[in-house]
């Protein structure tokens, strides 16, 4: 990949679920306008943003009418480097509308803090339906 294909691609996804913007690439804000949509922005620092692909920001997704093959075209589309395997077996088993959302021991967003235990089905997880 030359140069000019990493700049048009400005993303890094990480195995852990971590998406790394490189805020200086042209296509940085057509990027973060297609991954926000299932994604958290964690933090913002001058060089590179970190996102983060949690359970409550693919249920939303999905609640938004987000299919998996459009969020791994989107990671495919933006991403610098192959998606690792796990991210992409966590996008396409979170789209399986027969089971609900459990969340147990995710400690990130603050809506994932207080929906430990919880279990919500068919409607966008909203802080009060917990």
């Amino acid at each position: 990949m030359n140069n000019a294909e990493i700049q048009d691609k400005p993303l890094i996804i990480q195995s852990d679920r971590t998406l790394m913007l490189d805020v200086h690439s042209e296509a940085a804000n057509s990027c973060r306008d297609q991954i926000i949509a299932f994604s958290e922005l964690v933090k913002a620092p001058e060089h590179v943003h970190t996102y983060y692909i949690s359970p409550i920001s693919l249920w939303n997704a999905t609640s938004a009418g987000l299919s998996t093959s459009e969020i791994l075209e989107r990671l495919e589309r933006w991403s610098r480097f192959q998606i690792p395997q796990n991210v992409t077996k966590i996008a396409s088993t979170a789209f399986d509308t027969d089971v609900p959302l459990i969340m147990y021991g995710y400690i990130g967003s603050a809506a994932e803090k207080y929906a430990k235990g919880n279990v919500v089905t068919g409607k966008v997880a909203r802080m009060t339906d917990f």
